[in-house]
């Protein structure tokens, strides 16, 4: 399986516009395809390939301790890839000093990822008003 690359050029997206639109139906943080896209070319979110299908892109936060936030996570063949992506996010974070690895989503990530050293921590409820 291919190492984990950065995606340097936005065009490489492209193939993950619907994933990570239908990613971003679910983000608690509110972006939207343009706003990763954008925050992607100024540097304020990375973005990486994983296993050659995985898309992940992150941003580290500034809390009470610095956490390495999974802004969007999108792709095809989950299985293959998931492991490899939880240990590149592992290492990322320990590079960039992160104490926690937070991941924001519908609820199938919770069934995929407390299998994978995970916790859930909270449920978020909403309300359309109007």
């Amino acid at each position: 399986m291919e190492s984990p690359r950065v995606v340097v050029d936005i065009a490489e997206l492209a193939p993950w516009f619907k994933r990570l639109e239908r990613a971003c139906d679910h983000d608690l943080d509110g972006h939207s395809v343009l706003e990763i896209v954008e925050g992607i070319k100024s540097g304020q979110f990375l973005a990486f390939v994983v296993g050659g299908t995985g898309l992940v892109v992150v941003e580290v936060l500034e809390r009470e301790h610095r956490v390495l936030n999974v802004v969007a996570c999108a792709g095809w063949g989950m299985p293959r890839w998931i492991q490899q992506m939880v240990a590149f996010l592992q290492q990322l974070a320990t590079d960039q000093g992160c104490a926690k690895v937070r991941v924001q989503g519908r609820r199938g990530w919770i069934r995929v990822l407390q299998g994978l050293g995970f916790t859930y921590r909270a449920s978020v409820l909403e309300m359309t008003n109007g």
